[in-house]
């Protein structure tokens, strides 16, 4: 199984995270590399686990929990058709039902100026014909579809798949970027430079785009302690 057929997208508050079918001994190791090399974007997310129609037991589930813990990830919930996985999941206190996850509340009030009040939480995918234009930062949990659009003063970033258009630092914010789980949309726009990303050469990775000498460079937007090493950037074309 390849980690690609790992699927992570946004769900209410939540982020979903699809283990795909096939024996538990081949997928769990797959499943915790992917975690690992996710990590630093997880964090603080509560996760579901879409398990379908696996049957999996308390010892397997109270693995789950203990790779969760190690890692700081915060396991909300466990989906499956299987009555057994469900009611292991409910031994370990795990929601068994989709549902908005009730965030917990803040010890204290933040200071006014520790607030953000220019960034805007999207927990829904948009697609084609749909438009969002934000003065401030935007956050979407989940994909940008082709033929959607997302223009920003700030940066964008996206807990999905970025196949629409993508218009961050509309104002002339050179130092604004474009984040997304997957980069791979029509057209790029930083400040007024435009770009468009090259074909493909493998499976997608987290990716940053921002501007340096002029032209839109993408990095890997990877954990810089994972003991993973990143792949090479993509040359992006159309840079001004």
């Amino acid at each position: 199984m390849s980690q690609s057929s790992i699927e992570i997208k946004g769900v209410n508050d939540a982020l979903l995270v699809t283990v795909p079918d096939g024996a538990w001994s081949d997928v769990a190791p797959q499943l915790v590399q992917h975690l690992e090399e996710q990590q630093s974007f997880l964090t603080g997310a509560q996760i579901i686990l879409q398990l379908n129609e696996r049957d999996l037991g308390a010892v397997e589930i109270g693995k789950l929990c203990e790779t969760f813990d190690a890692l700081e990830l915060d396991l909300w919930g466990v989906l499956s058709s299987s009555l057994h996985t469900e009611s292991a999941a409910q031994s370990f206190g795990l929601q068994t039902q989709l549902a908005k996850p009730e965030l917990p509340p803040l010890e204290s009030d933040p200071e006014p100026d520790d607030l953000d009040a220019n960034c805007r939480f999207v927990t829904t995918s948009l697609r084609s014909g749909h438009e969002i234009d934000f003065d401030g930062h935007v956050v979407i949990f989940g994909d940008v579809k082709v033929g959607a659009q997302v223009i920003a003063t700030g940066s964008i970033m996206v807990w999905g798949r970025l196949q629409g258009t993508a218009v961050a630092g509309a104002d002339g914010d050179l130092s604004a970027v474009i984040c997304a789980l997957d980069l791979s949309p029509r057209q790029l726009n930083i400040a007024g430079i435009l770009a468009r990303a090259p074909e493909r050469d493998g499976t997608p990775e987290p990716e940053m785009a921002y501007i340096k000498d002029g032209q839109i460079l993408a990095d890997p937007w990877a954990n810089p302690n994972s003991a993973v090493a990143p792949k090479k950037k993509r040359g992006w074309l159309f840079g001004r």
